[in-house]
């Protein structure tokens, strides 16, 4: 935090974590608490961060339509948040919605190509080939594995992929 930033001022990347940790140990009613609260004190160029956590919130409760319609709606307020992206491709993925998660995963390829922001890179490529297969598009398939960077690897779900796995 920075000399002139109130020291009272709402961080949040700490409501972040504390909210992620109620979530994960399964307090939601307390972290949907949290992140009601935090509409009030956090400014609005902010909310999109909020809807993200709500949707989080709404994905471990269960609830894959209303997770994807909330990080959507994050993705609407802040088109080029990598992470917004990426989670909206992980929801769509985990409710099978294979053409909604691979066209979430080229926009979030494009971008982070367009900034060179590598972070997200071979996660989304490995994602997008498992997205090509479950649509049948197996001739795309090699051009994404290409592009993977060597010895790559990824956790989707609660396996770990390497380029040789696909």
């Amino acid at each position: 935090m920075s000399k002139n930033q109130n020291r009272n001022a709402p961080d949040m990347a700490s409501l972040s974590q504390r909210t992620i940790g109620l979530i994960f140990d399964g307090r939601y009613d307390e972290a949907a608490a949290m992140i009601e609260d935090a509409r009030e004190r956090f400014p609005a160029d902010e909310h999109h961060r909020l809807i993200s956590l709500a949707a989080t919130l709404r994905n471990e409760m269960g609830d894959a339509h209303e997770s994807v319609k909330l990080m959507q709606e994050a993705v609407r307020e802040k088109p080029t948040w990598l992470p917004h992206l990426y989670y909206l491709a992980v929801f769509l993925m985990d409710a099978e919605r294979w053409l909604e998660a691979d066209a979430a995963l080229d926009e979030l390829i494009r971008l982070s190509e367009h900034t060179n922001e590598v972070y997200f890179l071979d996660d989304a490529r490995f994602r997008k080939i498992i997205c090509l297969k479950a649509l049948g598009r197996f001739e795309e398939i090699p051009t994404q594995k290409a592009e993977i960077t060597p010895n790559a690897e990824v956790f989707i779900g609660d396996k770990k992929y390497r380029i040789n796995d696909l």
